[in-house]
């Protein structure tokens, strides 16, 4: 794909990735970085680009591709530091300090 036919694709197509991206995600800032990593996904898979297909749902399903998957990341990301951080709240405590937090059994 050269650059001019680079060009012809996102003016045929770059306003209804770019509103489905901000329907997506829900956010202008996000919806930018999905559009354009959308596109430069595109650019890198260009050979399994069939322009005489429906190029157009290709870009929508690569956006949802690349949605679900910043927000699978996000969600382990969250996990792991949720994990982290409660792995070092228990180094800091001595067994001593910790059966004093314990109820006692009457």
């Amino acid at each position: 794909m050269t650059h001019v036919e680079m060009e012809q694709f996102i003016a045929e197509y770059g306003a209804d990735i770019y509103s489905f991206c901000c329907c997506l995600t829900g956010s202008r800032q996000e919806a930018d970085d999905l559009y354009q990593e959308t596109f430069l996904r595109a650019v890198e898979k260009q050979k399994h680009l069939d322009m005489a297909g429906s190029p157009k749902s290709y870009l929508l399903s690569v956006a949802v591709y690349l949605w679900k998957n910043q927000r699978r990341k996000a969600g382990w990301r969250k996990r792991i530091k949720d994990t982290e951080y409660y792995g070092q709240e228990d180094t800091e405590m001595s067994p001593k300090d910790s059966s004093d937090d314990l109820p006692s059994r009457k």
